[in-house]
């Protein structure tokens, strides 16, 4: 018969055999949760969110064990995707990541990427195309910088003067401003913000008129724009979170 000391240091061993092995299972399974099954539902989340719904998006989820327990956020999250709608929002292409996402608030800390080939509809019912939209901020607020062409921006101007019977024999955009050719003379006008509103002001000859208007929930509203010899320059602030509930 085994004396007292060998049976209680055999129960201690098988013990803390059984504690180790808990220990391991459980350590697998947070990883297997941390690695897999988080992302996978992060995924999920932004593939079935009203943005993205039945649109060819590619998401890719990176996690860690030290920023999901320590911190509670996914370290990044990159999207990509081609030929996009949001409303009349069209976008050719989109590249953009997301570092230190909230898990349950759903804030971020950082977001960089681009859009290209993104078309707007103007105030008149036609389209403001940007060439690329360069992105950066965070959840606090997103800024947002457009890029348009001299050439696709006298285009625009084009479209939205048409209705107005207004038919210039040509629109000329450098860093003096746009200088629009009616009749064999120059009107002399600006890209300028009224509110939130982009208006292209010709004076007293035509007056100020809407190119560009923001929504009136404040999704996302203009805070500048520049004229340069190689294009137009605008830049928004996006107010609203883009992440659907996960």
């Amino acid at each position: 018969m085994p004396d007292a000391p060998t049976t209680i240091a055999a129960a201690m061993f098988g013990l803390l055999r059984f504690l180790v092995f808990w220990v391991v299972a459980v350590g697998v399974l947070i990883t297997l949760v941390v690695q897999l099954l988080l992302p996978a539902l992060v995924m999920a989340a932004i593939n079935q969110s009203s943005v993205f719904t039945g649109q060819p998006v590619s998401i890719q989820v990176r996690t860690s064990l030290a920023g999901v327990l320590l911190r509670g956020q996914i370290d990044s999250i990159s999207m990509s995707g081609t030929n996009l709608h949001e409303g009349s929002v069209q976008v050719d292409r989109m590249d953009a990541t997301l570092a230190d996402v909230g898990i349950v608030n759903r804030s971020f800390g950082a977001i960089a990427g681009s859009l290209s080939g993104v078309a707007l509809a103007t105030a008149g019912g036609g389209t403001l195309r940007f060439d690329t939209v360069e992105l950066s901020g965070s959840s606090g607020g997103v800024t947002a910088v457009g890029t348009i062409t001299p050439a696709t921006l006298a285009a625009t101007l084009a479209a939205v003067l048409q209705p107005l019977g207004v038919t210039p024999s040509q629109i000329h955009v450098d860093g003096d401003g746009v200088r629009i050719v009616l009749g064999g003379q120059a009107i002399v006008a600006r890209l300028r913000l009224e509110g939130s509103t982009l208006v292209l002001d010709t004076g007293t000859k035509l007056g100020a008129i809407p190119i560009l208007q923001t929504p009136a929930d404040g999704t996302w509203a203009l805070t500048a724009v520049d004229l340069s010899a190689t294009g137009a320059q605008l830049t928004a602030v996006i107010r609203a979170g883009i992440l659907p509930t996960i």
